[in-house]
């Protein structure tokens, strides 16, 4: 078995404090939330006061743990639909976006 990082224990209190810390500001309303890509300039969006959340960091996270297929239900009994992308669209979104591509040219 491979041997643990000594910051192993750091790097996962950080990323629970930034996961709490999005917790906090979803339930309370008092910050903004930014949901980005790993290509968006992110200083621009903190530097005027909003928290940023990596949709496809989260999802590796789930699936490298394996508890994604668990947590699917859950996701889909709240409301969140089982085509939704990162990027927030819905796949019927984009399939519209598609005919309508298709229609005008």
């Amino acid at each position: 078995m491979a041997e643990r990082l000594k910051t192993a224990k750091d790097i996962a209190g950080f990323m629970a404090d930034y996961y709490y810390e999005l917790d906090e500001a979803s339930r309370s309303r008092k910050r903004k939330i930014a949901w980005c890509s790993s290509v968006g300039p992110v200083e621009i969006l903190r530097s005027i006061g909003f928290l940023t959340y990596f949709p496809e960091n989260h999802s590796a996270l789930l699936g490298t743990r394996r508890v994604a297929a668990e947590l699917i239900p859950s996701a889909n009994a709240a409301g969140y639909p089982p085509d939704r992308r990162a990027d927030g669209k819905h796949g019927r979104t984009a399939r519209a976006n598609r005919r309508a591509e298709a229609r005008h040219g």
